[in-house]
């Protein structure tokens, strides 16, 4: 882009929620604190129903990974030779889109965490393997955006306890701004900005208590987190 050199070809939405969907890790996951000679064992692992691709696990990678940036490598460990590591098969899954020599990823990667290894990816290796990379994020992100399972259902918009309470405090308010408005202590465009405010604040409490009732694993909130699509709001 001229405005900021970043590349362009970003993945997007389906492809977000997709590879969002395979880095992520659960807690209580089947198979979790396991230990695989190879990332092919994990895989049958998987293919068994013994593990999840959120299952935290530990793979041995024979020479053919970069150890993640930050990470402290075992003492006598050089380049080339086995590492074992604490991940999800997911995870080693979506490092499979990416240059061998690229940093092993670790983490959860959503929109953010995307673009910026899509812009390291432009600066440091060459088009042809950014376009290699790109199409295989494009393939995983679609593929297991379609195994996700993340859809919009009215059940997934889990009501907080605490809205009643909040909103009570707030009816109680704009009572007595409509109470104020009758006694002619306030103009008619007063009353009308105070409850405009009374409710934006209601609003975005009730909003924040909805995030935290949330679950990790709720769609919705997958979408939104990983920023695949929309917001909090």
């Amino acid at each position: 882009k001229p405005s900021d050199g970043r590349p362009v070809t970003m993945p997007s939405q389906d492809m977000i929620i997709g590879l969002f969907f395979l880095t992520t890790d659960r807690e209580d996951e089947p198979g979790a604190g396991r230990a695989f000679a190879s990332q092919a064992e994990a895989i049958m692992a998987f293919d068994r129903g013994e593990i999840s691709l959120q299952s935290t696990v530990k793979i041995r990678f024979d020479g053919d990974v970069v150890p993640p940036l930050g990470h402290a490598v075992p003492e006598g460990w050089t380049e080339g030779s086995s590492l074992t590591l604490d991940t999800t098969l997911g995870r080693a899954i979506f490092n499979d889109t990416l240059p061998a020599d690229y940093p092993y990823v670790n983490y959860e990667v959503g929109k953010k965490q995307l673009g910026a290894i899509v812009n390291d990816l432009a600066e440091r290796y060459t088009k042809v393997e950014v376009a290699a990379s790109l199409d295989a994020l494009k393939d995983a992100g679609f593929y297991w955006a379609t195994h996700s399972g993340v859809t919009v259902s009215i059940e997934d918009v889990v009501t907080p306890e605490s809205k009643a309470s909040i909103l009570e405090g707030y009816e109680a308010q704009a009572a007595k701004v409509q109470q104020q408005f009758e006694r002619g202590l306030v103009t008619d465009d007063e009353r009308r900005q105070e409850l405009i405010d009374i409710w934006t604040q209601a609003s975005a409490e009730v909003g924040k208590a909805m995030e935290a009732n949330f679950d990790r694993a709720n769609p919705i909130y997958m979408m939104v987190d990983s920023g695949a699509s929309g917001n909090m709001n």
